[in-house]
């Protein structure tokens, strides 16, 4: 990059011109410095108003700190400004001459830059030249205090000058340089190499006149050529002298001919059909075979406007067709026309008035855009984009151009927007104007269209479109895709005139002087939500009605045999609907619709809404209560309006003799309309489906009430006969507040509530019953003979206990004695066992164990131990027949302790479960008979 500007600055001093790449850098912002490049005449303007100093006169103002030319040699070494690093002094020139062997070259790096600079340029500066002063090239202009890259010499000698001004002083600088070995340069394609090797210029600055490279091997061998003959492809294009050596260093023909270029150029022309650009070979052949032309400058490259006009035309087609990139250098690197550089660019085809390929290298005179309306100037742009970023896309005047390669030229309208041109594409077919309909225009209108071109079609006031269509677009054959369409005269719009405006409608005057009457029908499209706890219905509703308005008739073959007309419902009069029982706070009014007018007068308006009404609920025989929910909406009877049922029903609509039945949920539905002189209703009656509550409310209700038994079938004596009952209790009042939940509040109680209450009542109050039961049976004693008579007798008879009043015959008890008797007899172990009854003989049992042959002198050992063993077996057994006597005789008393008040107990325990079934018994018919009154 930094042997790219050393091209530049070479090109800038050897033509006297002034441009400026300055370094500068503000303390606190750590930028690198602009590099100004200075004129040949000037090393550095001074700012500060002294006299400006020529190369000549350099030597000349030398001051004492720098008497004469300080000349550097060897491989490397350092130097710095005057007094470094104390501030230099002022109005100072001083220079510094580095040399090293030849064939190497020189590279500077300042260590230390701190040099007085300005906003945007110098006040003093350091100058770096490469080679002498009197011979060499300007590499840059430096001041600030930034620190820069090392800076490269293309020769072994190198110039250094220092400029101070008479006001600041600052520290100055310090530098070290440093030999290096030469290395050639790849400068690529589109550039051309010095004979030193290394400096690079672009190719359009060969042969143009002027210095370009330092040593001046740009300009030396730029004679003209011929064309050679074997090369066909670039003949007949309008030249046939060439220059070498060509963007790509071919500085011969045969090394041009036989290059990749022109293989990918012959491969492309035969490959591709159609070409993919028509100028593809023109540009092609000036970039191989350069145009040699008899002036300055003699070597003519391709413009950059046909550059990037044929590079994104072909760049796709040659990567297929050549399985390689696109061989061509990129476009910025081309020149364009301007005052000091020419190029060579193709003739424009049909004089201008179309383009090819994208249009980026459209170089004439067109200036009207696609609507017909006349460009912009390119300088009127405010900010100066285009003219600033796209120098070289010819942006003249106000014609049409294409430089930020877009699909086709375009320009700048009044207000800056890009439009697109009325130009069309060479070879492209346009389409001519088709005309305006009968009785209509087009927009927008011209001469021709191009290809994408849409046209719109448009009726003219009292017409309307009767057939065709308004839109029509422009083809690629040049055909319109739809012919203009037919306007006809509009005749509703005239009706409508005639209706309202010359006979002077009025929306709030009824039809007739006397009563209107008008026919109503309704239709439920959805129940939307049913709330029986509030009694509040949400439906969606469907109302229909018709009357006859006689100034809404007219003759049918005067108006295009038009026989209805759809109109707002804010046109005509309608009657007025008041929804009654309305539970919606948001509700105003009937949404907006349509009427149907016809000739004859007749009016028809339909209309949806979204209605919550009020309810009346009868809870009593829940769940199979019902519902009754009117949807009524009525008219303005002291306004002369009334409603009726219609003689003949519109389909899918409830009539007065109709009904409709409709699911919804758990509820079944009977819509049905009535009418009354101004009010008419759409009549709702529900009736529950009392399934799922008899599954989960009522059902749970009985089996409570029946588990109430098993309260009386516990003993008396058992402690959880209180608990049990009282569990039930409670489970009946969580089952009621259940069922009145989700039921309204009303001055009647469902029936099944009021038998649930009765059922905890009666729980409460055999609870209590069972109490005072509980008490008696723990007492001791006999009973009075009138009771034992009466409870113990006679109501036990009737209670299926039998007669309880008769006393037990006590229980007789049995002593039974006995003892064992263990012996020895005849050898073997006899043992007899005497039982002895009070009421019968002594037995006796004796069972003999032989066992084996014993020695005759233990068996007087044996028989004295079972002796022994014998006496105290009877004596255990006397004392279990002691125990086992007094256990019977407890057990005997404890069964004649069931006195008479236990047995009171029992019989009063079956009373109340009789009485507690006879009680619920009741309950259910007189709840049925009294909830009726």
């Amino acid at each position: 990059m930094m042997r790219t500007h050393g091209v530049l600055l070479i090109f800038v001093f050897c033509s006297c011109q002034l441009i400026f790449f300055e370094q500068t850098s503000v303390a606190t912002t750590p930028t690198p410095s602009i590099n100004n490049t200075v004129d040949s005449l000037s090393p550095t303007e001074n700012t500060t108003g002294s006299p400006e100093k020529t190369k000549d006169d350099k030597t000349s103002d030398l001051s004492n700190y720098c008497p004469s030319t300080f000349n550097l040699t060897g491989s490397n070494g350092t130097f710095t400004s005057p007094m470094y690093p104390s501030p230099y002094p002022l109005s100072h020139v001083c220079r510094w001459e580095i040399t090293v062997a030849p064939g190497k070259i020189v590279q500077l790096t300042f260590t230390v830059l701190d040099v007085e600079a300005g906003k945007g340029f110098c006040y003093d500066s350091v100058e770096v030249y490469g080679g002498t002063l009197q011979q060499g090239y300007l590499i840059g202009t430096y001041c600030g205090s930034a620190v820069l890259q090392p800076i490269t010499t293309t020769t072994n000698v190198m110039t250094v000058i220092f400029n101070s001004d008479s006001v600041v002083a600052q520290s100055g600088f310090q530098a070290s340089f440093v030999s290096k070995e030469k290395q050639k340069s790849n400068c690529g394609a589109g550039y051309f190499r010095c004979n030193d090797d290394v400096t690079c210029v672009d190719s359009w600055r060969r042969c143009d006149g002027r210095k370009d490279c330092f040593d001046n091997s740009d300009e030396s061998g730029c004679e003209c050529q011929s064309l050679p003959l074997e090369y066909l492809f670039c003949k007949g294009l309008g030249y046939n002298r060439i220059t070498l050596p060509n963007p790509y260093m071919h500085r011969n023909a045969s090394e041009a001919i036989n290059s990749r270029q022109a293989r990918t150029m012959v491969r492309l022309e035969t490959a591709a059909d159609p070409v993919c650009h028509p100028d593809f070979n023109l540009f092609a052949c000036a970039m191989i075979m350069p145009k040699c032309s008899s002036k300055s400058p003699r070597q003519l490259l391709p413009c950059r406007t046909l550059c990037e006009e044929v590079t994104a035309s072909c760049r796709p087609q040659a990567v297929l067709h050549t399985n390689g990139s696109w061989p061509f250098p990129d476009c910025s690197r081309f020149p364009y026309p301007s005052n000091n550089t020419s190029c060579f660019n193709a003739p424009m085809p049909e004089d201008g008035n179309c383009y090819y390929g994208n249009g980026v290298n459209y170089r004439g005179r067109v200036a009207r855009s696609n609507d017909g309306q006349a460009c912009a100037k390119w300088s009127d742009d405010a900010s100066d984009f285009y003219q600033s970023q796209f120098p070289w896309a010819n942006l003249q005047e106000n014609y049409c151009r294409n430089p930020d390669e877009d699909t086709r030229p375009w320009c700048l309208s009044s207000t800056g927007v890009q439009v697109s041109c009325e130009l069309p594409r060479c070879g492209e077919k346009t389409c001519f104007d088709p005309g305006p309909p009968r009785f209509g225009t087009r927009s927008p209108r011209k001469a021709t269209y191009l290809s994408g071109d849409k046209l719109t079609f448009s009726c003219g006031p009292g017409y309307i479109l009767a057939d065709g269509s308004l839109r029509s677009t422009c083809q690629s054959d040049g055909t319109w895709t739809n012919e203009p369409p037919i306007c006809d005269v509009d005749h509703e719009n005239n009706l409508l005139t005639d209706l309202f405006e010359r006979n002077q409608y009025k929306v709030e005057t009824k039809p007739t002087v006397d009563i209107t009457v008008s026919t109503f029908q309704g239709r439920i499209n959805n129940i939307v939500d049913t709330n029986e706890k509030d009694e509040r219905v949400m439906v969606a509703i469907s109302l229909n009605a018709e009357w006859v308005d006689h100034r809404l008739t007219w003759i049918e073959q005067e108006y295009g045999n038009i026989r209805s007309l759809f109109l707002p419902d804010t046109r005509v009069w309608k009657p007025t609907l008041q929804l009654r029982k309305n539970a919606d706070t948001n509700y105003k009014s009937l949404p907006a619709s349509k009427v149907l007018v016809t000739s004859d007068g007749h009016v028809n308006w339909t209309v949806e809404a979204l209605t919550t009404t009020t309810c009346t609920l009868d809870p009593y025989l829940f769940p199979v209560d019902t519902m009754n929910c009117p949807i009524c909406f009525e008219s303005s009877i002291s306004a002369g309006e009334r409603l009726k049922c219609p003689s003949a029903e519109r389909p899918g609509y409830n009539g007065c003799k109709t009904r409709t039945q409709i699911i919804s949920g758990q509820w079944k539905v009977v819509a049905y309309l009535q009418t009354e002189a101004g009010k008419g209703c759409m009549i709702l009656d529900f009736t529950r489906d009392p399934i799922y509550h008899i599954a989960t409310t009522i059902s749970p209700c009985i089996i409570l009430a029946v588990l109430m038994c098993i309260t009386f079938a516990t003993p008396i004596e058992k402690s959880d006969r209180i608990g049990f009952g009282i569990t039930i209790l409670l489970a009946m009042v969580v089952s009621l507040v259940v069922i009145t939940d989700f039921l309204p509040v009303k001055d009647k109680m469902p029936f099944i509530a009021v038998v649930i209450i009765v059922c905890m009542g009666l729980i409460g109050l055999f609870m209590l019953f069972t109490c005072v039961i509980i008490n008696l049976s723990s007492k001791k004693g006999d009973m009075p003979p009138w009771a034992q008579r009466f409870f113990l007798r006679y109501l036990a008879t009737f209670l299926l206990f039998g007669d309880l009043s008769a006393k037990n015959p006590p229980p007789e008890h049995k002593e039974n004695g006995g003892s064992v008797n263990l012996a020895y007899v005849n050898g073997g172990i006899a043992m007899e066992q005497e039982t002895q009854d009070m009421n019968t003989d002594s037995r006796a049992q004796s069972v003999r164990i032989k066992p084996a042959a014993t020695p005759p002198g233990a068996q007087l050992v044996l028989q004295t131990t079972l002796e022994e063993l014998s006496r105290s077996m009877q004596a255990e057994t006397r004392m279990l027949h002691s125990v086992l006597n007094k256990l019977v005789q407890a057990d005997d008393d404890t069964e004649m302790e069931e006195g008479d008040y236990h047995k009171l107990g029992r019989v009063l325990d079956r009373l109340c479960v009789i009485l507690y079934f006879i009680s619920v018994g009741i309950t259910i018919p007189m709840a049925l008979f009294l909830g009726r009154q």
